[in-house]
Order: C-alpha cells, then structure tokens, then sequence
C-alpha cells in the first residue's frame, strides 16, 4: 500500500502505520465518539537512482505535508491509488487529524544517499453514532433544614442555657450541577420544586474546549437553583437534563 499525506504520495510499502482507537463515552458509559491514532513510520529511498540531493528533496516534501494543518491521511492501493479502508479525511472528522510527534533530520548533513527514517504520529477525533450528545452530566442537592432550630445562650458566668430561636425555620434548598455537551451546549434541567423557585437560575456557559476550523467540541454549562418552602420538600438530583 502507498501513504498519502495531503496530495504527496509515497511509494508502495515505504511506510508502516499502525492505528490505534481510544473511546469517548457519554455519561452513560456509551461510546459518541472515538479518538484514533496513527504511529508512521518509514524510510524515503531513492531507488535504483539514489543521490543524496534527491532523497534530502524528498524528505523535506514529506516533512512539509505533515506539518501542514490537517492534512488528509490515507493509506492507497497499490495500482490504482484508490484509499482503502484506512484514511483519515478531515471532511469526515470531528477533529484533525493533528500532528502531535514526528521526527526528521534537523539538517542535510544527517541525509544520505542510502535513505533517510522518519516517524510522524497524528490523532483525529471521529463522531460514532447518532447518540446523545450529552458527555457528562453532574447534579446534587443541598439542604438547610428548617423547622425548630436551638441557640445556646449565656455563658459569660453561668452555664450556657439551649433556647428555642425559631419554632418553624424556612427549608432551603439548591440544586446546582453541570453538563457538556458534545458539539453544542446542552440544556439545564428544569427545577424539582418549580412551586418553591426563589428566583430564576444561575447559569454559567463555558465555550468550547477543543476548537477546530471545522468543530468545536465539549460545550459545558452550569446551573443553580435556590428553594424556599414552609415545610421539608421531597425530591432527587436529576439523572440527565431530561426529566422522566
């Protein structure tokens, strides 16, 4: 097979690449997306017409088509170029592919008529499926009980004394968490206890924290809400942002 990197392609069987895939799962263990690695290795050999002016040219042509921005990877037939099953097309891809190792000679001198070795390792980031796009999804709750509550008083020169400070003390609640979402912000859930809302939310939106030329990915959001009733409300934190 021939590797192609953007629109340079290298002879048959120059270059070994060994892929590698690494699940994103949602918050529910389901796998959304999957990054995928590709480890290249080979070596440019100018044959039967090997001259180190040559083989330096050719390293220094596959060296620029890797670190250009995203290049379109694919491993092609033998006769007809065709990409087999193993490529990484941009168009396709959540994100990259990115360059994040690679090795080349650092000058000519390093350069020989009997060839040169390189390394390149690229990783992409590949949508699976047609799942929900909500990655995590956090909420909890906190409470401040109500009802009769004591205060000690005195102390100064006798012994403290417990007293009653309210007889029915207001219950307060909140109901804070946070999700991402795959390629957009997700919803906040709605309030458990509409009826006992103080006030509207407080949400926080958080750009995205993977940015591409073509997807942004990882959207989060947080949210808090605040309750105030007479008596103890009953209720769970959500299990996602759509109530069942």
């Amino acid at each position: 097979m021939r590797l192609r990197v953007g629109s340079v392609i290298r002879p048959n069987n120059e270059a070994v690449v060994v892929p590698s895939y690494s699940p994103i799962y949602n918050y529910t263990r389901r796998v959304e997306a999957m990054r995928i690695r590709w480890d290249i290795t080979g070596r440019v050999v100018n044959y039967p017409i090997a001259t180190q002016g040559l083989t330096t040219a050719e390293a220094r042509q596959l060296e620029q088509a890797f670190t250009s921005n995203e290049p379109y990877l694919a491993l092609l037939e033998d006769e007809t170029n065709t990409p087999t099953a193993f490529d990484l097309n941009p168009s396709s891809l959540l994100q990259g592919p990115f360059l994040i190792d690679y090795s080349f000679p650092a000058n000519d001198k390093e350069v020989y008529a009997t060839g040169i070795a390189y390394r390149a390792v690229f990783e992409a980031v590949q949508r699976v499926g047609k799942g929900s796009d909500l990655l995590e999804f956090d909420e909890e709750i906190t409470r401040d009980p109500g009802g009769v509550h004591h205060v000690y008083v005195g102390g100064a020169v006798n012994l403290p004394e417990r007293q009653i400070a309210f007889q029915n003390k207001v219950w307060r609640y909140t109901q804070a968490g946070s999700a991402v979402g795959l390629l957009a912000h997700p919803d906040a859930p709605e309030p458990i206890w509409p009826f006992a809302l103080m006030s509207a939310p407080n949400v926080t939106v958080s750009g995205p924290q993977f940015k591409s030329d073509r997807y942004d990915t990882h959207y989060r959001i947080a949210w808090e809400y605040r309750f105030e009733y007479h008596q103890p409300l009953v209720g769970l934190p959500n299990r996602s942002n759509v109530r069942r």
